[in-house]
């Protein structure tokens, strides 16, 4: 619980002046509401044992960002430097997703960046199987998405695309990325992971350019971004 200590003489002194009541009183409710989130990803992720894989790694690695952000992006899971530092898409393919964020003029600080599967799979990262994204999806995703209400998603390569999905793995991300799907009534989009875009860098890089026209697309659709006008 929040300490409302001091809070409510501060609330005293607000009332007697004659500021409305109800306003001030949103302020404690605002506040528990901070707490909360903070325990949930703070706690609930940190200590969580639920899948096998916690086992095996050093921790699962928690979501980064506003949690009143526009735009949520869901990466796969975590490698090396991720477990290391307790941070999302931090590593090579972090790296140049930070970069093409900047070249679209958007701070990642203002987002919320997470992972569908919060502990690293292995020591060479493989692709989390279904069992375990569906696992870490019911445990904590789902709740994170429901905490932070964004605008727009965005799902980066297939395993976040499968979580989001009912179709699951059935789905490729060659044939979904840049269309326009929902997730409980927000609007959703499906792109390249950086990591498959670092892979991809031959013949003028087109997987980047795609990219970063679904990152733009998607910022277009939030509010965050202008759209271009027509030449």
């Amino acid at each position: 619980m929040a300490d409302v200590r001091d809070w409510s003489e501060i609330e005293r002194q607000l009332v007697n002046a004659g500021y409305p009541l109800q306003e001030i009183q949103y302020v404690n409710q605002y506040t528990q509401h901070l707490v909360d989130e903070q325990f949930y990803m703070d706690t609930n992720i940190r200590e969580c044992r639920r899948c096998p894989l916690a086992l095996g790694c050093q921790g699962p690695v928690r979501g980064t960002g506003s949690w009143q952000a526009d735009v949520m992006l869901i990466g796969e899971a975590p490698a090396a430097q991720e477990e290391a530092y307790d941070l999302p898409l931090i590593g090579a393919a972090g790296q140049l997703l930070t970069w093409a964020l900047l070249r679209l003029g958007v701070d990642r600080r203002r987002l919320y960046i997470t992972n569908v599967v919060k502990c690293r799979t292995d020591v060479n990262n493989r692709q989390p199987t279904m069992d375990e994204i569906r696992c870490c999806s019911n445990a904590h995703l789902f709740n994170e998405i429901a905490i932070v209400q964004p605008k727009v998603i965005v799902t980066l390569g297939n395993p976040a695309m499968w979580a989001m999905r009912s179709e699951g793995s059935r789905l490729k991300i060659s044939r979904e990325r840049g269309i326009w799907r929902e997730f409980n009534g927000i609007p959703m989009l499906h792109t390249y992971h950086p990591s498959y875009v670092l892979r991809k860098k031959q013949d003028g890089w087109p997987a980047m350019q795609e990219m970063m026209v679904d990152l733009q697309n998607a910022f277009i659709q939030a509010g965050m971004l202008q759209a271009p006008v027509p030449a």
